[in-house]
């Protein structure tokens, strides 16, 4: 709309604003200008939740069965171990429901506004549509607005829209309505910020109506998270061990009663007992220290996980979608080439802002003074510049426009210190470059002349050009021929995604009437912001994991094809779809070409969303990265959230599950290949825990079968489960990544708990039992003895068995055996818990002190076990 027709359309005056009443019943019209935010769930809530998980629920059985049978101890460890578990749950929930609160905080508690003809400033939640807001430099806008002044006017809105550099307003400008929000230059919206200028705007919308409010609803509709895959993972081991459980518990029951051994009551209460032997109650407690172990060492990769789930989430990923700027590139404009007439392309070695490199003439180092054209670029490229690059810190840091930053740095690569330069020539005038002028030109004073400077669009500065410098210093007429040459140069540069920009320059006579008119054209220089060194390699070990990358950036699509090339990214036969494209796509079209997409090119942060959604519904794993505010909901609704913690918004931090230290794609798939680590280590401690309670189960329905009595008493099986297996457990977790991790594709990872692994628990419980009950059998001097051994036979054996665990499927000769030194330490520590308690607490365990030859025998036959895993590891790897 025009200025005129949005403030008919509103009903408000430009002179006077609205009334006080009128502001009464528009409040009442259209609500606060705030971020509405549904109640928070309270503490008893999320308790409750945490509790109805189905191994709570089995743990919570075992502690009751604890209980009935009088082992109020046992019960009470189990309880011990649910709080902590219950905590650790509600404390992660909590933190992951700041992102609103975040969002909230964006929204600012006064504004100027223009009401009864006198500006006043108001508290921004009464700010409604209609309302003249008055804007000044420093100021946070209240409200989306449409400008009806603008002087100067540049607004910060990359915490909205990701662009870092400042946008320049105008009011006087009418828009096509599909507009995207980075383009809409007639209006400034709620929570971005003037930074210089002043204007005044229009209130066309608040509160929730707004931008920042639109992103806050879907920011709480994609909050509506999904359950992690190792939830389900989870649930299901729960069910299939619940199932387990009662099946033998009831088996079990029918044969005590009928072989006669007990009462039917004795024999309920022996088949309970059997059922908690079964239930591995140090599980919960052991994967959460596994899982914040690969917590540390992401860290140590520069990955922060704010969400403990996203570890397993992440070792499953099938596709990413990054970012380009900053993420696959380093961020740093880089000047790679230099074009000279007649038609010589010239080389710039080096990268960002760094002062090593050097322009390659002729093969050898060029220096300034060497050659008149390269000379006068390079003046033109530091003296038609303000910017500079802050050399202080590491790495070093632009001050100023990047783009300026980097023809700062080129000087350094014609081996003259630009500060000298421009100290040498003073400058006089600077014509400052501007959107519709699209060049910029200085005025300087060199020797007894004053030289005009000019750098911009190769096209505008070809239009002000009458001459042409050439290599050899030669300034010869800028002929029809030459124009097309530069031009056919400008395009072929762009094609490989380079920033191409035009210099020139005049010696000024003092009698110009124009002053950017009849200049000598010198050359173009090609810019890119380079790819990180280690973003092909990262690409490579992607791809072999059978990763999709896809790269998301508001970009041009010819600028983003160029990225691809040269950092390995598949683009043959892939499609590159650009922002509008995607506009017109229904979800259902998107859907049934996102698998064949290599790039979005020109999208927005809303564009987002709905490639996440697309990549869902077909079954993808999606880690999708973003550092604007706009990028919260696509960073909710992706199964792995990646933001950036160097340039990201707090909003963005909230939203993801992890956030990358140095905005790296590298550090995305070091991280990939960690979580891969984690669940398997995971997989491995559960593994171990369960073979370990299947050993006891089958001891104890041995010894019901044959002895007619439990072998192993409650206490024992206690301290097992929860002390003894859980210490070389957690170091399981410290294992290093096995050398192929990175070469299985995402749909080979293997279930916590698959038929395999059924089978493999089955065989080495069988292994465990027939050990340990050989080592009571031949210690049977009395029950309390015998039951004192097979407990230490049984204990040390599940410590061998640790190390087989290690890698389930390769040799302990082949992965090393001191490669974990953790867990060589936790075997000792767990071979010390098992043993010292009953020599100096054997009451607490029921059991009785042995002799040195009954200690000495239930230490060593145990680790037979770990030479039959090694021969089963070279007959059948396929198992667990």
């Amino acid at each position: 709309m025009s200025i005129q027709e949005v403030i008919k359309t509103l009903h408000t005056d430009l002179e006077k604003g609205l009334s006080l009443t009128e502001v009464d019943r528009r409040i009442q019209l259209y609500g606060f200008n705030e971020i509405e935010s549904k109640a928070g769930k309270s503490i008893i809530k999320m308790v409750i939740e945490q509790i109805t998980n189905l191994f709570m629920i089995l743990l919570l059985f075992a502690t009751i069965v604890a209980i009935i049978v009088g082992e109020m101890g046992d019960a009470i460890s189990i309880l011990a171990i649910m709080a902590i578990m219950i905590a650790a749950g509600v404390i992660q929930e909590y933190r992951a429901e700041k992102a609103l609160e975040k969002l909230k905080s964006l929204t600012i508690p006064k504004a100027k506004v223009l009401r009864n003809g006198r500006i006043v400033e108001v508290d921004s939640r009464y700010i409604v549509p209609g309302d003249i807001l008055i804007l000044n430099e420093g100021d946070r806008v209240a409200a989306d607005s449409r400008l009806i002044e603008a002087h100067d006017l540049y607004v910060d809105e990359s915490m909205l829209t990701g662009e870092s550099r400042p946008v320049e307003k105008k009011a006087d400008t009418v828009l096509e309505e599909d507009t995207p929000v980075a383009d809409r230059i007639n209006m400034v919206f709620a929570g971005t910020y003037i930074v210089r200028g002043s204007g005044k705007a229009v209130v066309v919308a608040t509160g929730m109506s707004t931008e920042l409010g639109k992103i806050a609803s879907l920011v709480a509709e994609a909050s509506r998270e999904e359950r992690t895959h190792l939830h389900i993972e989870m649930d299901r081991l729960a069910k299939q061990l619940g199932g387990v459980i009662a099946g033998i518990a009831f088996i079990v029951l029918i044969l005590v009663i009928f072989l006669g051994i007990a009462t039917p009551i004795e024999a309920l209460l022996t088949s309970i007992a059997l059922a908690v032997a079964a239930v591995p109650e140090g599980l919960p407690a052991v994967l959460t220290m596994i899982l914040a172990l690969s917590v540390t060492r992401m860290a140590r990769r520069k990955a922060l996980v704010r969400k403990l789930g996203a570890v397993e989430t992440l070792g499953r990923v099938t596709v990413i979608a990054t970012d380009k700027t900053g993420t696959l590139t380093r961020n740093e404009m880089t000047v790679k080439t230099i074009w000279i007439p007649r038609d010589k392309y010239i080389e710039v070695t080096g990268s960002g802002y760094i002062r090593q490199g050097s322009i390659k003439y002729n093969s050898k180092e060029y220096e300034y003074g060497q050659l008149p054209i390269l000379d006068y670029l390079i003046e033109g490229a530091v003296l038609c510049n303000n910017a500079s690059v802050d050399y202080s810190i590491n790495p070093p840091k632009p001050i100023g426009d990047p783009l300026e930053a980097a023809l700062y740095v080129l000087a350094y690569k014609a081996k003259i210190d630009p500060d000298k330069l421009r100290n040498k020539y003073t400058r006089t005038k600077e014509i400052p470059f501007s959107s519709e002028r699209k060049m910029m030109s200085v005025i300087v004073k060199r020797s007894a002349n004053l030289l005009l400077y000019s750098k911009g669009a190769p096209e505008v500065i070809l239009e002000k050009s009458k001459y042409v410098m050439l290599e050899d210093g030669a300034i010869v007429e800028l002929t029809p021929e030459y124009k097309e040459l530069i031009l056919a140069r400008t395009e072929e540069m762009a094609s490989k995604g380079l920033r191409v920009l035009a210099f020139a320059y005049k010696v000024l006579s003092g009698s110009e009437e124009e002053l950017e008119k009849d200049l000598v054209f010198i050359g173009l220089t090609g810019l890119i912001d380079p790819p990180r060194p280690e973003v092909p390699e990262a690409i490579k070990k992607a791809l072999d994991a059978g990763i999709k990358v896809i790269m998301v950036t508001g970009d041009h699509a010819v600028t983003a094809k160029a990225v691809a090339e040269m950092i390995g990214l598949p683009i043959e036969g892939k499609k590159i779809v650009t922002g509008r494209e995607l506009e017109k796509m229904s979800n259902e079209e998107l859907e049934e070409i996102i698998d064949d997409v290599a790039i979005f090119a020109r999208v927005s942060p809303e564009h987002k969303l709905r490639i996440v959604k697309a990549l869902k519904k077909k079954g993808h794993i999606v880690a999708m990265t973003g550092d604007g505010v706009n990028d919260a909901p696509a960073l909710k609704l992706a199964d792995v959230g990646v933001a950036m913690g160097l340039r990201g918004t707090d909003v963005a931090r909230e939203a993801a599950d992890l956030i990358l230290e140095d905005d790296n794609f590298a550090t995305i798939v070091a991280a990939i290949e960690e979580g891969r680590t984690g669940y398997n280590n995971i997989r491995k401690a559960t593994l171990y825990l369960l073979s370990a309670n299947m050993a006891e189960v089958l001891l104890i329905l041995g010894s019901i079968l044959l002895l007619e009595e439990i072998i192993l008493t409650p206490p024992m099986i206690l301290w097992i489960n929860l002390v003894t297996d859980s210490i070389p457990a957690i170091t399981l977790g410290l294992e290093p990544p096995e050398p192929d991790i990175m070469k299985i594709k995402p749909n080979q990872l293997k279930p916590l708990l698959g038929k395999t692994g059924l089978t493999y628990l089955g065989y080495i419980g069988v292994v465990l039992a027939l050990l340990s009950g050989f080592i009571g059998y031949i210690a049977n001097i009395s029950h309390v003895v015998m039951s004192t051994s097979t407990y230490v036979g049984l204990s040390v054996g599940e410590l061998a068995h640790s190390y087989n665990m290690r890698s389930p499927n390769k040799s302990l000769l082949e992965i090393g055996l001191f490669r974990n030194k953790y867990h060589i330490l936790s075997y000792f520590i767990g071979l010390a818990v098992a043993i010292l308690p009953i020599y100096a607490i054997p009451w607490l365990l029921e059991a009785s002190p042995l002799a040195l030859r009954e200690i000495l025998v239930s230490i060593t036959i145990p680790h037979i076990v770990i030479f039959v895993e090694e021969a089963r590891k070279r007959l059948l790897r396929d198992i667990p």
